[in-house]
């Protein structure tokens, strides 16, 4: 039990449990950190990425192991796996990948025949596992209230089955660390409170409430090389690895929580230990000086960082009566408030108060960066009349997501070619109504089908799931070969060098090496997956949609304080809205469809 003298903050500052500064690498290692952005169904496209970047991990690792140590033809430096960060459909893969890394399965190539790839956990959960018609059920709506817009049951069937899988015995994997550190954002909607007392003739104190809230996890391995030599913060969960028992279904809250997409799909409860919010903190920074150098100019020197801790007010978290180890609350989509957690992400690997060396010779850590959606924005618009709710209802949606991605100074910092601590991966294709144009001509969420319809297209067709799975696995090759590179006299590279890779898309030759060299089935050529055009019918879900708002509509009336004749006769008065509803749904996706490149 606890209430209002819950303890307060840590016994200790918070250097002692988040470095103010990382100690470097070992010698011949760079180590990164993946940062999973918000997503929608454009997840599929995230697996895809992850599922090509182990496969080329697994398969450099295995070609070390098996590499002449006399006569080394294989680069022997390491590429270490510091931490995963995700929100939304980037966090369910975070999860995903903490538990496929316990195990050994088959890449879901395009090559291989569709048993092949549904042994494949990334495969098998986003292309195979979600679609509309679990989405449009109605088995979620035997209660007293409506959960969401689509049936969340078909999600917890999903979740359940991708933390079950089960693979063969897992292979050599040199680049994890043990444990491995997950973090994926949440939404906290009802907030942690926290109280400044200020001084002066008032005496009153200032309250604000944090929204933003993040799970830290720490995947354990049974098969590592050595543990990591950092410290894994007190808020962490301990996860025992998959191959040993351990109830990973307890995992299943986070990962629904931090993809419940507002409104569409049901909020979930998490229920989580209150002592994670002693170990919140916040940094602030100094007034910047000015000082003289020794030939007279002036110049503005960086002011001092600090961290403090975040004492939440206790009595307004944990009632009286309350268990402090069961701390329960409602969480939204964590890209509600965070949705591209690449600061999570750079302060574990530089620390906080620390940056990552950022030049081409002395780099030796990076934040890569996932984002399905980093496309040109539309040009601006002349608005017109006042909207209604439907039509606001993707904008709002859209205004979150775009809000909440990263910093205009963390953008310029993934898309600088002179800054090598950060990297990113998005969407690029030919375009498929310019068939001879050289090179992407479409990029970011242009180039999948998951972005249309407000991050729900994906979930319409199996086909458009997996032309975007398999485009992230071809992006993701490309990406290893010719942008995650660093100069030839970079310090992490040992005796042999990896070899440049010439291009075949038209671009001058990189003069840079790749960090991460491509063998075994990593190394063939991964094909662009043809543009699933005409897969799909809109109207081929107008009676499951008409199925489920019907089902909706007698939920609604049934809570509705009015006598049964009255009900009655509004049943009635809901046919119209509901045939307006269903056209006005089949319309929007059907318009979605048409926008070019035509699906």
């Amino acid at each position: 039990m606890a209430g209002n003298n819950y303890p307060g903050p840590p016994a200790g500052p918070v250097e002692y449990y988040f470095p103010f500064e990382q100690k470097g690498p070992e010698a011949n290692t760079f180590e990164i950190a993946l940062v999973l952005g918000g997503t929608g169904s454009a997840g599929t496209y995230t697996a895809g990425v992850l599922d090509f970047l182990i496969e080329a991990l697994d398969a450099w690792a295995r070609a070390k192991q098996e590499d002449d140590k006399a006569r080394p033809t294989v680069p022997p430096h390491r590429v270490v796996l510091r931490v995963i960060t995700g929100t939304s459909g980037g966090g369910v893969n975070a999860i995903l990948a903490g538990r496929a890394l316990n195990f050994s399965y088959p890449p879901a190539s395009m090559t291989a025949d569709e048993a092949t790839r549904a042994k494949n956990p990334f495969f098998d959960l986003w292309v195979n596992s979600i679609d509309v018609e679990g989405l449009l059920a109605t088995t979620d709506l035997n209660g007293a209230t409506i959960p969401s817009l689509v049936c969340g049951n078909a999600l917890d069937a999903a979740a359940k089955k991708g933390l079950d899988f089960t693979g063969g015995p897992p292979p050599y994997r040199d680049y994890l660390v043990n444990p491995l550190p997950l973090t994926v954002t949440l939404t906290n909607l009802a907030g942690i409170p926290y109280k400044m007392d200020f001084t002066g003739a008032s005496g009153r104190s200032e309250y604000f409430i944090d929204h933003a809230d993040f799970m830290r996890l720490a995947v354990e391995f049974t098969r590592v090389v050595k543990p990591p030599p950092y410290l894994i913060p007190p808020d962490a969960l301990a996860v025992t690895p998959a191959t040993m028992p351990g109830d990973w279904s307890n995992l299943q809250q986070y990962a629904l929580g931090t993809a419940a997409f507002p409104a569409g799909f049901p909020p979930r409860k998490i229920s989580r230990s209150a002592e994670n919010y002693r170990y919140r903190y916040y940094t602030w920074v100094d007034e910047p000086q000015t000082a003289t150098a020794r030939d007279g100019f002036n110049y503005q020197q960086a002011g001092e960082a600090h961290s403090d801790w975040l004492t939440p007010d206790w009595s307004c978290v944990i009632p009286p009566d309350a268990d402090a180890t069961s701390y329960k609350f409602f969480a939204l989509d964590g890209g509600c408030t965070d949705n591209e957690p690449v600061e999570l992400a750079r302060t574990w690997l530089a620390g906080l108060h620390a940056r990552n060396p950022r030049d081409g010779i002395n780099a030796n850590r990076a934040v890569i960066l996932v984002d399905p959606f980093a496309e040109q924005p539309p040009a601006a618009k002349t608005p017109g009349p006042n909207p209604g709710l439907l039509a606001l209802l993707f904008p709002i949606v859209d205004t979150l997501v775009q809000a909440n991605r990263y910093a205009t100074a963390d953008l310029s910092l993934f898309v600088n070619p002179n800054v090598y601590s950060r990297y990113l991966v998005t969407p690029n294709r030919p375009d498929p109504d310019a068939a001879n144009r050289v090179g992407p001509a479409l990029a970011g969420g242009d180039a999948i089908t998951g972005a249309r319809l407000g991050a729900f297209m994906g979930f319409m067709s199996k086909d458009f799931r997996a032309h975007d799975f398999m485009l992230g696995r071809r992006n993701c090759q490309a990406f290893l070969k010719w942008w995650f590179t660093v100069p030839a006299n970079n310090k992490v590279f040992g005796t042999p060098k990896p070899k440049p890779v010439p291009r075949t898309d038209g671009r001058p030759a990189n003069l840079e090496l790749p960090i991460i060299p491509l063998y075994g089935s990593a190394a063939l050529e991964q094909p662009l997956p043809d543009w699933p055009a005409g897969k799909f019918d809109p109207q081929s879900i107008s009676d499951a949609i008409k199925n489920r708002l019907d089902a909706m509509l007698k939920v609604a009336e049934s809570e509705l304080p009015i006598n049964a004749f009255k009900r009655w006769l509004l049943s009635f008065a809901n046919r119209p809205a509901e045939d307006f509803i269903v056209n006005y749904a089949i319309n929007a996706i059907d318009k979605e469809l048409k926008r070019e490149p035509k699906l």
